[in-house]
């Protein structure tokens, strides 16, 4: 535990740091000024932008439990549970949000983690095979993009090809009878076994893509007003490009929501796409605002709404490996 708090402690501090790198050789103190005298109504309005984000996502969950494990969400749910995965995604960086999930679920609904796990693992995986076709249409619009991007992109693009080889090869391996090898091979083969199900539900795939077209590009015209706001010269066709792109950070993630890195990853996407790359980091900087401060408020109060559901003495055991089910 006390390891697992040190890793917190340390996250916590890259993200400082990375957010330090990016005010002190981003942004110029005119920059900085503006960020401090933004109008009421403007963080109004980016939160409204914020919470339709939340209830989109929520929907997309709300389909894929419904069509999956014939659990029905309501609207409350709808709504709470994306921003409370967030807040916990900041709280934890590592494994925040998908501890809320898997806990919520299996406490109020019974709900197994392991199915919890490979839905989760799945709507992951279609955003980043999306990001990966995104990805190879950019290089071969822009010659000079690095080659390794390429092969980046087409990895995310063929992860759910990855996901059914390695279905394939767990079930052909002859694993030596061991009970932590044998139990650990056994969950790859869930896993992996039930994502590819999912993957082969040509319906489902396709209103997954659906609802992740719909997500990104929600979040490239919030973006795009963004830049309207600060008077940024930064196209549309350039935020859209941003929006999906930035999907790739969800690889690494090891600061509170990814803070500082998807700043500085904002400010690099534009920058490589022609623009100041102290645009796209002022973009991602005020979405992340309006992003903390919806999350630690009315995430907070939802969670405690939950705590019903949310024992904290059940919560705990899901930080030791020892506690970890599969049922």
């Amino acid at each position: 535990m006390q390891k697992k708090l040190f890793y917190i402690f340390l996250s916590f501090i890259a993200a400082g740091v990375l957010l330090f790198i990016g005010f002190k050789y981003f942004l110029s103190e005119p920059q900085i000024k503006l960020l401090y005298s933004i109008p009421l109504i403007n963080h109004f309005i980016s939160f409204i932008f914020c919470l339709a984000a939340f209830i989109i996502s929520g929907y997309e969950l709300k389909y894929i439990y419904e069509r999956n494990s014939n659990l029905k969400l309501n609207t409350y749910e709808v709504i709470s549970i994306p921003i409370s995965m967030n807040l916990w995604g900041f709280i934890i960086p590592l494994q925040g949000a998908y501890l809320y999930l898997i806990t919520y679920l299996k406490l109020k609904h019974k709900t197994s983690i392991l199915n919890s796990t490979y839905i989760y693992a799945y709507l992951f995986l279609v955003s980043l095979s999306i990001s990966g076709l995104l990805g190879v249409l950019f290089y071969f619009s822009y010659s000079s993009i690095s080659f390794l991007f390429l092969c980046l992109s087409i990895l995310l693009l063929i992860n759910p090809l990855i996901i059914f080889i390695i279905s394939k090869l767990v079930e052909t391996i002859e694993i030596p009878n061991i009970f932590f090898l044998k139990k650990t091979t056994l969950l790859i083969k869930q896993i992996t076994n039930n994502m590819s199900v999912l993957f082969n539900d040509k319906v489902t795939t396709i209103i997954m893509i659906g609802f992740n077209l719909l997500s990104t590009f929600f979040y490239a015209i919030w973006s795009y007003w963004v830049v309207v706001q600060f008077n940024l010269n930064v196209s549309f066709f350039a935020v859209v490009l941003m929006s999906f792109l930035l999907k790739i950070t969800m690889l690494v993630k090891f600061t509170p929501g990814n803070l500082g890195l998807i700043q500085l990853a904002s400010g690099g996407i534009i920058a490589m796409l022609g623009g100041k790359a102290s645009d796209g980091f002022m973009i991602s900087l005020f979405q992340s605002l309006t992003t903390i401060l919806t999350a630690f408020s009315l995430g907070v109060i939802f969670t405690i709404n939950n705590f019903s559901y949310l024992r904290w003495a059940e919560m705990k055991k899901l930080f030791t490996k020892s506690s970890v089910e599969i049922n």
